[in-house]
């Protein structure tokens, strides 16, 4: 197919031309077997290969290895076509190796000009690159991170992320990217960053506008407030300027990958000089240059590293599916219910269809590309596929990495029982807590469940680490839970009781997933809360226990700032470094979903369950949170700064570290730490716990 010079679109006056490659290459799903490249473009290409090479700094000798190819364009616009490109080499790649890797059309013309390499390339590489896990069993190195707002405080984490990359050596290189949730924002967004898009999102679509059906066309204006057209469906409480249309949602997409498409967007109009000082607001104008700047970051972290991502709420809506009323309210209308099937479209073009490109088989690709391609035709049958879509998954990586849906597969869990209404009281001397309010869901309904439990029995070795990624922290921060807890005994989408404490059921369906695992230890990487820390655990039953860490990183471009910034910093002083909570699952009459009691571990409450909930299954939970290095006193357990998860697994050693801003222009970590797999530093109680209850 001939290449075209571009396709413009008019915009105050401006004409925005689209450069060929919209976003991308991002290395996606990857195995020895087979390797999987995303690709975002502006038409359909002539047949494009996915070249993998042992030498791509060698012009004379680039080393290609053997394979066959296979691509799948996806039209979801009249100017944008999704690609994911697959190399099957002849014989597997080697890990701890690094490849390079082009794109040639009919495996011979470049696709790429020498001006697209250069906005993707790490310095001294003629070609892109990317490297699997290291040699060995349970050898990894990842960075992770969560939650980036393109006009959120500065600085934008993936610079960080592209400092650690360009200064790596082969041996001592992050391999992998794990993105937890919120790799965009659809509900909170600035209204000038949503008129700066404007030309490329009139562009995708040739300048054909698209509707929501039961809203005004006026609504999709770039400054008319928007909130009370959505607020009968939508909780957020940041939606004057939310995305409504698949344009939109795309176009935040590739601005927050595609850094240099931002420059003739800010040359257009009155955002010639965004950062001036008669910018209507500077310190926002400020944010999204910043924004701007982790954009070009982030193209070439993604371009080099193999990239998984879940969503979590905000790349569709704040408490999207916050529970089941919430999902009946909001797909009743047309208008909620074509919202969230663009988000979710766009979600699966830019995001889902990279972690396990097998899944969707021709049919799916269809149907979501004709509904996103026709600006809204046959929105039922793509909501339809997108919300039965099984989209937790298991990366190929050594220890696998486990990807949590808790958003879509979620279900009620009403109370059933006295002991569950009664929040907090004492009974015969012990204080007992069952606090659950009616409004946070059960996170993971029963089919989901047993479809993880197969998938964690299928690719967790007991005895070796498992790694899981959580949206929100499976075992939190205990003051600000209780924080949310009492404020959510007000309003649920207040205090965002999405989290998994918020429904102790939660625990117990995490506990009876993770312990028949075996896992040593099992570590949980999570984001979505705008603080990060470090939890070091286990987690037992009168059989066995299961070591675990919890690291949190977020967020890499959103930290909490202002009033909020100064109260995070009072309540972490509130927290005590070890603690340790009992769970007893109270079944009644054999129901799966009866109340659970818990509370603080002592004599006397060992005690009082012994004598009255003896037959009922226990758990016991130990936490020891980690002093955050730097800090003045032992007291502050979280980082309140943005910043960027780094994890290193070798063996038995696990490693762990924070990266922050420390300046204005570079980045440092808080020291490693580091933990042994046969040396756990929190103990054993299987044998107390049988001791407790005489069995």
């Amino acid at each position: 197919m001939k290449r075209t010079e571009g396709v413009g679109c008019i915009a105050w006056g401006v004409e925005m031309r689209l450069p060929l490659i919209l976003a991308g290459p991002i290395v996606r799903r990857a195995t020895p077997e087979k390797v999987w490249v995303w690709l975002a473009t502006r038409e359909l290409l002539d047949p494009p290969h996915l070249m993998l090479f042992t030498n791509g700094n060698s012009p004379s000798s680039p080393g290609p290895v053997k394979a066959s190819i296979e691509y799948y364009p996806v039209a979801v616009a009249d100017n944008l076509w999704i690609y994911m490109l697959c190399a099957i080499p002849e014989t597997p790649l080697d890990r701890g190796r690094t490849y390079f890797y082009d794109v040639r059309l009919n495996g011979t013309r470049p696709l790429f000009k020498s001006d697209d390499y250069r906005q993707f390339l790490l310095k001294g590489n003629r070609l892109p690159t990317f490297m699997l896990g290291a040699r060995g069993n349970n050898n990894l190195h990842a960075l992770y991170g969560s939650c980036r707002k393109l006009h959120g405080p500065n600085p934008d984490m993936m610079k960080a992320a592209e400092e650690i990359l360009q200064n790596a050596s082969d041996d001592n290189r992050p391999q992998y990217f794990f993105m937890g949730g919120d790799q965009v924002y659809a509900d909170d967004v600035d209204n000038q960053l949503l008129t700066l898009t404007r030309p490329l999102r009139d562009a995708l679509y040739g300048g054909k506008r698209e509707t929501i059906p039961g809203l005004s066309p006026a609504v999709l204006g770039d400054t008319i407030d928007r909130s009370e057209f959505l607020e009968s469906f939508f909780t957020s409480t940041h939606m004057p300027h939310h995305l409504l249309t698949f344009a939109e949602y795309a176009a935040t997409y590739i601005m927050a990958w595609n850094g240099d498409l931002w420059d003739p967007l800010l040359k257009a109009g009155r955002f010639s000089d965004l950062g001036s000082a008669d910018f209507s607001n500077r310190i926002i104008g400020q944010r999204v240059l910043d924004g701007a700047q982790g954009a070009k970051s982030a193209r070439r972290v993604l371009a080099n590293t193999i990239c998984y991502m879940i969503f979590d709420d905000h790349e569709v809506t704040d408490d999207w599916f916050l529970n089941p009323e919430w999902q009946l309210n909001a797909t009743k209308f047309d208008s909620g219910l074509r919202i969230l099937t663009n988000g979710m479209a766009a979600y699966w073009a830019f995001q889902g269809w990279g972690n396990e490109p097998a899944a969707f088989d021709e049919t799916y690709r269809a149907t979501i590309g004709g509904f996103a391609e026709s600006r809204g035709k046959g929105t039922q049958n793509a909501w339809s596929a997108l919300i039965k879509t099984d989209w937790s998954f298991v990366a190929p990586t050594s220890p696998p990495a486990v990807f949590l849906d808790t958003r879509t597969k979620r279900e009620a869990s009403p109370t059933v029982s006295d002991i569950d209404r009664v929040g907090t009281r004492v009974i015969e001397g012990i204080s007992l807590s069952t606090r659950r309010n009616k409004e946070a869901p059960r996170l993971l309904d029963g089919d989901e469940r047993a479809r993880l439990s197969g998938l964690i029995a299928k690719h967790a070795t007991s005895g070796d680490p498992l790694i899981i990624v959580a949206a929100a922290p499976i075992f939190g921060f205990p003051p600000m839970e209780w924080v949310q807890r009492k404020i959510g005994g007000v309003s649920a989408t207040t205090a965002d009781l999405e989290g998994w404490s918020s429904n102790p059921r939660n625990f117990i369906d995490a506990f009876d997933l993770f312990l028949d695992a075996g896992s040593s230890p099992l570590i949980v990487l999570s984001g979505d809360v705008h603080y990060g820390f470090e939890v070091v655990g286990r987690i037992s039953t009168t059989s066995h226990s299961v070591p675990f860490l919890q690291l949190c990183s977020s967020a890499m471009k959103n930290e909490v700032i202002g009033v909020d910034k100064f109260f995070f910093r009072i309540i972490s002083l509130f927290g005590e470094s070890v603690a340790a909570f009992g769970f007893w699952d109270l079944k009644e009459n054999g129901k799966t979903d009866g109340p659970i009691a818990y509370t603080a571990t002592n004599d006397n409450a060992n005690d009082f369950f012994n004598r009255r909930y003896k037959s009922s299954p226990y758990y016991l939970m130990q936490t020891q949170f980690i002093k955050r290095s730097g800090r003045r006193s032992v007291k502050q357990l979280i980082e309140r700064q943005n910043n960027l998860g780094e994890l290193v697994v070798r063996g038995q050693q696990v490693s762990h570290r924070h990266w922050y801003p420390a300046s204005s222009s570079g980045f440092s970590a808080r020291s490693f730490k580091n933990w042994n797999t046969g040396s756990w530093p929190i103990a054993d109680m299987v044998g107390a716990i049988k001791s407790i209850f005489g069995r």
